[in-house]
């Protein structure tokens, strides 16, 4: 009997001092109900000018705001999704230099039942690896929607980019995401992207927190891996996505979420929009966003073949210039030319075909009167915009690698019959 007393004052002993020790910080991923629902994967690579612990520190802002917006979703509605960060940043205002870079993790965003606040429980860290690598970047893929499955997936990039487009001097740098490794900057080709795509499931959406990603080039080459994509077709606010804002429709119980999240975003400049901008530290500048159904693509790029070619016109025929182009940074350099206004400027009449086309392609388009660069410092109207660009290839030389380059798009070689 007395055997059996001491036995029971050691349980309740056991129980005492791990009910006290299960504080805030004990909590594990797994004590966390997983949503089959859906699963939402944030990739932040931030070992640039974006992220570290300088002035532009954007990302650990991000990071708090995604926190923050835990409190705006009910405790019903958590079961509705898993949201997952992949994290990687330098240390300091040189972003990702040597013996600076900081081990990538792999976070689950949870509301802590106890202090009923948002916390980022860390799934995975990583050794130090550049997050532009299509094998890295189709691993995390792998690891999130994997430990993570559900019944439907999306996908929120977070960086910066620059489209299609090549970035010279490097060959094998075109140009989403950017990796600062030892002062060298690491970009990654749209077509390792896509082959990083292989290793995530088919997504209800791709969210570019990135500029100028909304280009038909992008969108055609992608149209296999997402159901949409959505992101701007200019420079995005330096702040990027209100993801106080954002995180909550994560969470909504609806699946199809992507114009909640379009107007979500566009509303939030629109409301402290002025036309004039002193830069990132406090936005006044405006924004620009498209929402395309990557379903339509081919069609429609199946009826600007078919336009085209009922107007015996060529596509690198088509204006290049004196069109409405969305990205001011470059002198006389137009990569990123509105479609609607080069058919316009080039004298092809849109047929009722083409319209309904573009209009099952391009399903939501907002934009304020002006939209800002922030690296140029100066504000540009948006008139003549329309969401989307393309890029006509320019017959100087001076355009050479870019053209060759575009050979190798599916749209380019659709296009111009490669």
């Amino acid at each position: 009997m007395k055997t059996n007393r001491i036995l029971i004052l050691l349980s309740l002993l056991f129980f005492i001092i791990t009910a006290c020790g299960d504080n805030e910080s004990s909590y594990q991923v797994d004590r966390y109900e997983k949503s089959t629902r859906r699963t939402v994967l944030i990739y932040m690579a931030a070992a640039n000018s974006l992220g570290g612990e300088g002035r532009n520190h954007f990302d650990i802002s991000d990071l708090d705001e995604m926190v923050a917006g835990l409190k705006y979703v009910s405790n019903k509605d958590l079961v509705n999704a898993n949201v997952l960060v992949y994290h990687e940043r330098g240390r300091g205002d040189l972003s990702g230099y040597k013996n600076q870079r900081v081990n990538p993790k792999l976070y689950r965003l949870i509301k802590n039942p106890k202090t009923n606040k948002g916390e980022l429980i860390e799934i995975k860290e990583y050794p130090i690896q550049l997050s532009t690598d299509p094998k890295v970047m189709g691993q995390v893929f792998a690891d999130a929607y994997t430990t993570y499955p559900s019944a439907s997936y999306g996908l929120v990039m977070w960086s910066h980019a620059d489209g299609w487009l090549e970035d010279s001097p490097r060959p094998t740098s075109r140009w989403i995401g950017e990796d600062i490794n030892e002062g060298v900057s690491y970009k990654m080709d749209i077509l390792d992207f896509k082959e990083a795509l292989r290793r995530a499931p088919y997504l209800d959406f791709i969210f570019y927190d990135l500029c100028l990603m909304q280009t038909a080039e992008v969108a055609y080459e992608l149209k296999d891996r997402a159901i949409y994509s959505l992101g701007s077709p200019a420079e995005i606010p330096g702040p990027g996505s209100p993801y106080d804002k954002m995180v909550p429709i994560y969470f909504q119980s609806n699946r199809w979420i992507v114009n909640d999240l379009a107007n979500t975003y566009y509303y939030h400049y629109k409301e402290s929009y002025t036309g004039k901008s002193f830069g990132n530290d406090d936005w006044k500048g405006g924004v620009s966003i498209s929402v395309f159904d990557l379903r339509a693509a081919k069609d429609f790029a199946d009826a600007t073949l078919e336009l085209l070619d009922q107007k015996k016109v060529r596509y690198t025929d088509l204006a290049s210039s004196d069109v409405f182009y969305y990205d001011p940074r470059r002198n006389g350099k137009y990569y990123y030319t509105d479609i609607i206004d080069v058919l316009k400027k080039s004298g092809v009449a849109q047929s009722p075909d083409w319209t309904a086309a573009f209009n099952r392609f391009v399903t939501y388009y907002e934009t304020t009167d002006t939209n800002y660069s922030g690296v140029t410092g100066q504000d540009f109207p948006m008139k003549g915009s329309n969401g989307i660009s393309m890029y006509i290839p320019r017959k100087s030389s001076s355009y050479y690698t870019e053209n060759e380059y575009y050979k190798k798009l599916a749209w380019g070689k659709l296009m111009m019959g490669y």
